[in-house]
């Protein structure tokens, strides 16, 4: 039996019934939130930029401090009914209708508590569609969902496990649901925030990570798709699907040395800020 969380109340799901929200609603704000150790390690800042979001958009509705604490306990008591023991994510969707805002969360269950790392590798395709650079917009989820969609669906039951997308002005800007990372020699290279890429909550973990093994780090505002086949390695990192490592594009296969280690130096480095942020507290 799963359990949902809708509104402050947890309700079997045999008693939800959500498809209206869906239907009826014109707008959701979607944020995926790792947990484990009985911990989620960045509940804050997805709050934040929830907040953020609906402060842009001209939203009448904010979670406040003290309603944020009641949903991280309510989520909490999600995680323990649906047995969530080893680690997973919470998906928490604020929907925005026109004349009310509902909060619906779900788990989704994960086998370990270490932040997975996709070992099979995928093999990408550079996409035709375009994101537009110059929104505000763009580093939020919302804005590219339907971009990432449509490709997830053109790309389904072929061979290709992501997509690369580039911006208006033709630079690579991300991947599908997920900051790129590329590594060539001893230089990290990532598309910069101005390409329009997302701001995933793991990438500036990953960049620190990749500082502190001695990489040098290159946020670039015009790396050409041209330019991904001389890489070493490349790979995708978000905290809804965790880092997943490319193994190919084209013709070209990539190694996955270096982003092991960042990998692991990055599931470290998660829970030592989780710990100096609750110390601080």
């Amino acid at each position: 039996m799963e359990f949902y969380l809708h509104n402050g109340k947890i309700v079997e799901e045999t008693n939800f019934n959500p498809q209206k929200y869906w239907f009826e609603a014109p707008l959701h704000l979607k944020s995926a939130m790792w947990f484990a150790h009985g911990e989620i390690p960045f509940f804050d800042e997805h709050i934040r930029l929830i907040n953020e979001q609906m402060d842009l958009l001209d939203c009448n509705y904010l979670i406040e401090n003290t309603e944020k604490s009641e949903l991280h306990r309510q989520i909490k008591r999600l995680i323990n009914k649906n047995k969530g023991y080893m680690g997973g994510w919470i998906s928490l969707c604020v929907i925005l209708g026109q004349k009310s805002c509902d909060v619906v969360g779900s788990v989704k269950k994960h086998t370990q508590r270490i932040f997975p790392f996709g070992q099979t590798g995928n093999l990408a395709v550079i996409s035709t569609e375009r994101k537009w650079s110059g929104s505000p917009f763009s580093k939020y989820r919302f804005y590219a969902d339907w971009f990432w969609r449509s490709e997830k669906i053109r790309t389904d039951g072929s061979r290709y496990g992501d997509v690369i997308f580039c911006n208006d002005k033709g630079f690579v800007t991300e991947a599908l649901g997920s900051n790129l990372f590329c590594i060539k020699g001893q230089t990290l290279i990532t598309p910069a925030m101005e390409t329009g890429c997302i701001s995933d909550l793991f990438r500036n973990l990953v960049l620190t990570s990749a500082t502190k093994l001695g990489l040098t780090v290159l946020e670039s505002p015009s790396l050409q798709p041209t330019e991904l086949k001389n890489m070493d390695e490349i790979f995708t990192v978000s905290e809804e699907h965790g880092f997943r490592w490319i193994l190919g594009l084209g013709i070209k296969r990539f190694l996955k040395n270096r982003s092991e280690e960042i990998h692991a130096l990055t599931e470290n480095k998660l829970w030592e800020e989780r710990e100096t942020t609750a110390n601080r507290n």
